[in-house]
């Protein structure tokens, strides 16, 4: 008789017996493959389609497991399957891409059928960074997901060793989520998913690995207050959630969802090609994009990351929250990657600047309008002589005064004003008398008391705040605002979100974009938000600023 045990996550999983030895499905009663968990034979004069394709299944010699199994969250703590609940109709969507059926009125999906092949995975890109992605059939609700899949993750140590992995897993979102400890299942392998609805609340799954022949079934009662609604069947490859957030695809070449079928019982029946396509887009660009072979096979293809151009000045708008630093607008078309410095700022006309230091030494002032490729035709504010500093870098000192911070060969933090016209900047006020080249990193920004700061990593990791009167040699007593481990960071600049709030952003060596806030006090710059994820560590210069609509900007070149 079957038994019940104890959900993961809720619910409950009820386990079949095993057939006996020399059992064979085919000549079986509708009695005895309900007692094994395996699933009715269609009966050919309605379905000979889905019969020939049962019989070719049960024809071979399978090997029956009692699944076992352990949470996703002890497995993978950080991992979350989270899906869209918006009217999956539209074409392009963040995390997932394949082929969706929706039901017609008055009809529901009682079962969803596909095989497909275990994609291998690869970095997407040269780095350090972990890549997951997760192949799946379900049926779906609005509140709900039932399905079944396997996930495929890769991952690439800082030496560029990797590590790779792949297993069978089931969920009934949002409360239980497990892996299929005991069901074997390797890259390449040929998986077969069968998802049968006893009812709304109560699943019966199958999951065959056609390559070795292991089959493992068992029946799922939801958790407490989900209800299926029964309304769509899916054919999905997705990137699933990773500490609240989405990374990147790994490269998985293709997937192939054949047998794509779903439907009621006998009576209806839906090829999984027939109603709508998804394509994942990252940062404006399809990443895996589906094609319908055929109505029931569904291929879906890694089509790469985001092609910006080496040179490129992009523009990206943070609204604070995890992963979202994402689609930019390429304000600049080609040739940034040239100069020897580039910042924002503004000038004494509180007008928002993007500077750069060309490799004739002039400091060059653009403006951005927002718009693709607008950012040209700059102004020689500075003649010559601005490739021999140091550090360069904007901000506003204590008055509000809008400067060019530089620091020379002597190591002297000098502060020049911008009046907006040719040559203009000249005749610094020397505001640090000593010692700023020894610094690894020197910019300048706000607190979150809107307090105008300039910050400084010394050669311990500290980072310092400092603030700045205007006048000669006053800035010194810094306040050490992070303890250390300031120096692992490639990129570390301040800027304000969408939202208006005084930020510190850094890239760490897994390639993620933080956002810290600093409150002004001994060593509170902790806990960062990760506002983009693995990728920022291709650009040559990132910084922080503000277009001339006065939109809150990071800008990015690509190196």
């Amino acid at each position: 008789m079957s038994h019940s045990i104890g959900g993961t996550g809720g619910g409950k999983i009820r386990l079949h017996p095993l057939p006996p030895d020399g059992f064979n499905p085919r000549v079986a009663s509708p009695l005895e493959l309900r007692r094994y968990g395996l699933p009715q034979r269609p009966d050919p004069a309605i379905r000979p389609q889905l019969a020939a394709r049962w019989d070719q299944i049960f024809s071979r010699k399978l090997t029956y497991i009692t699944p076992t199994f352990r949470s996703m969250h002890e497995l993978l703590p950080r991992v979350q399957l989270r899906h869209p609940r918006q009217d999956l109709v539209t074409f392009p969507l963040p995390t997932w891409s394949g082929a969706v059926v929706h039901a017609p009125d008055n009809e529901t999906f009682t079962w969803v059928l596909g095989q497909w092949n275990v994609p291998d995975v690869a970095p997407p890109a040269e780095g350090q960074g972990d890549w997951y992605s997760v192949a799946w059939i379900g049926i779906d609700g609005n509140a709900d997901v039932t399905q079944i899949g396997t996930l495929q993750s890769v991952s690439a140590d800082a030496s560029g060793n990797l590590s790779k992995t792949c297993y069978a897993w089931y969920e009934w979102f949002p409360n239980s989520f497990a892996a299929i400890t005991n069901l074997p299942v390797s890259f390449g392998d040929t998986m077969l998913g069968l998802i049968c609805m006893e009812s709304p609340t109560e699943a019966f799954f199958n999951l065959l690995n056609l390559t070795s022949g292991i089959h493992a079934g068992f029946t799922f009662t939801a958790p407490d207050g989900t209800v299926s609604l029964e309304n769509q069947a899916e054919w999905i490859l997705e990137r699933p959630e990773i500490g609240s957030v989405n990374p990147p695809l790994p490269n998985f070449g293709a997937v192939y969802f054949d047998s794509a079928m779903g439907g009621h019982g006998l009576d209806f029946l839906a090829d999984g090609g027939t109603d709508t396509v998804l394509n994942i887009v990252e940062n404006g660009v399809t990443v895996a994009t589906t094609t319908v072979e055929t109505p029931t096979l569904i291929k879906i293809a890694y089509t790469g990351l985001p092609p910006f151009a080496a040179g490129q000045l992009l523009s990206y708008g943070d609204d604070g929250t995890s992963g979202n630093v994402a689609d930019p607008v390429v304000v600049g078309f080609g040739g940034w990657a040239d100069f020897e410095f580039l910042f924002a700022g503004q000038n004494v006309a509180d007008e928002n600047r993007i500077y750069a230091v060309n490799q004739n030494g002039q400091l060059l002032s653009y403006g951005d309008a927002g718009t693709p490729g607008n950012v040209s035709n700059p102004v020689i504010v500075g003649f010559g002589g601005w490739q021999e500093f140091e550090f360069l870098f904007a901000g506003q000192n204590g008055a509000g005064e809008n400067r060019i911070y530089a620091v020379d060969q002597n190591g002297q933090l000098l502060s020049y004003g911008d009046a907006g016209t040719p040559g203009n900047v000249s005749n610094p006020v020397i505001v640090g008398f000593g010692g700023w080249q020894e610094f690894e990193f020197l910019f300048a920004g706000r607190n979150l008391a809107g307090e105008n700061r300039i910050y400084a990593v010394d050669q311990n990791g500290q980072l310092l705040s400092y603030g700045d009167a205007g006048t000669p040699g006053n800035v010194s007593d810094p306040m050490v605002v992070g303890f250390g481990g300031w120096l692992q960071f490639k990129f570390l600049f301040a800027s304000r979100n969408l939202a208006g709030e005084n930020r510190i952003y850094a890239v760490d060596q897994n390639g993620q974009l933080l956002s810290y806030g600093d409150a002004g006090t001994p060593g509170n710059v902790s806990d960062p938000v990760v506002v983009g994820l693995p990728s920022w560590l291709e650009y040559k210069f990132l910084f922080g600023g503000a277009n001339a609509s006065g939109e809150n900007r990071i800008y990015a070149v690509v190196a």
